[in-house]
């Protein structure tokens, strides 16, 4: 049997059911591999597995994080060997399950593990890309980070404000971080369907999201006051909460438009697991069968 059994897919597409039935079947636990679903106080807006999911196996990381609290792929990749070696040392097999690509990289080998950059850095950096240019900024890369900025494109305002932000902070380049030493042995199960099904299950999902709460999950965090650059504020759906919390706009334009990025993201998901050379592709338009098929490969392997 597979040392790491990892299930991966775009939103919506039923990630969470599929790998609390396997992990029953296999006698594993669930570690959380969502960007969204690390943070408390948001458990319908992320989607967070269930009581009936939650039955059917263990579950680590889910809903551990406070919403001001940044996570870079290296503090993600800390969190989920934790869990996985916890997870071996019982005997259980660890099943990473999540739909964040950078997260499934961190976690299974060859990935940057730079740190976030801080806010107030990148702001002062901003400010001068605006003032100075971004080829003054970039040039100043080229001198502390010359592999980063060979790398980076000159018109990349966004990467090379971070990498000089990573170089700030941490008096370290960007590109000394690097990626895990070595791969971690695993299988990987991408489950997928029909484009039409798929994109169904979203509005449909999104809507029950409204229907549960995620307007009252927006108002409690636009109340803490959170900085605005807190990665949670950015998660997919909530700037359109946060403009119907406030007023600005109807929380039906506010659900047409998380529709909509919902739409777009498991686009770009798919197209970032279409990249992996170590994926088996696993249709998931019949649950049970989906999840029969992952548990197969992860005993043949």
């Amino acid at each position: 049997m597979t040392p790491l059994l990892v299930i991966g897919g775009p939103t919506a597409v039923g990630k969470s059911c599929i790998g609390a039935v396997v992990a029953q079947a296999l006698g594993g636990e669930v570690v959380c591999a969502d960007s969204r679903q690390l943070y408390r106080e948001i458990p319908v807006t992320s989607a967070q597995p269930d009581a009936e999911d939650l039955r059917r196996a263990p579950h680590h990381l889910f809903g551990v994080l406070d919403p001001a609290e940044p996570v870079s792929a290296g503090r993600y990749r800390d969190l989920a060997e934790a869990a996985i070696t916890e997870i071996r040392g019982r005997g259980h097999l660890p099943v990473l399950v999540g739909g964040t690509g950078f997260y499934l990289a961190a976690a299974t080998g060859g990935m940057s593990l730079a740190p976030p950059a801080e806010a107030a850095v990148l702001a002062v950096l901003e400010r001068r890309v605006a003032v100075e240019g971004l080829e003054t900024l970039w040039r100043e890369l080229l001198a502390v980070d010359a592999a980063s900025a060979r790398r980076i494109m000159p018109g990349d305002a966004y990467r090379i404000v971070r990498a000089l932000a990573i170089h700030r902070q941490t008096g370290q380049t960007a590109s000394s971080f690097g990626g895990l030493a070595e791969a971690v042995p695993h299988r990987l199960a991408v489950l997928t369907m029909a484009r039409d099904a798929l994109m169904a299950r979203i509005e449909a999902r999104c809507a029950t999201m409204f229907e549960r709460g995620a307007l009252a999950e927006a108002e409690a965090l636009r109340a803490r006051r959170l900085d605005p650059r807190s990665p949670v504020l950015r998660a997919l759906g909530m700037p359109h909460l946060f403009a119907a919390a406030a007023g600005a706009i109807t929380p039906a334009v506010a659900l047409e438009r998380m529709q909509r990025d919902s739409r777009r993201y498991a686009k770009r998901q798919m197209t970032w697991f279409r990249g992996r050379a170590d994926a088996t592709w696993v249709d998931a338009a019949d649950p049970d069968r989906g999840a029969d098929e992952v548990v197969r490969l992860a005993r043949e392997s």
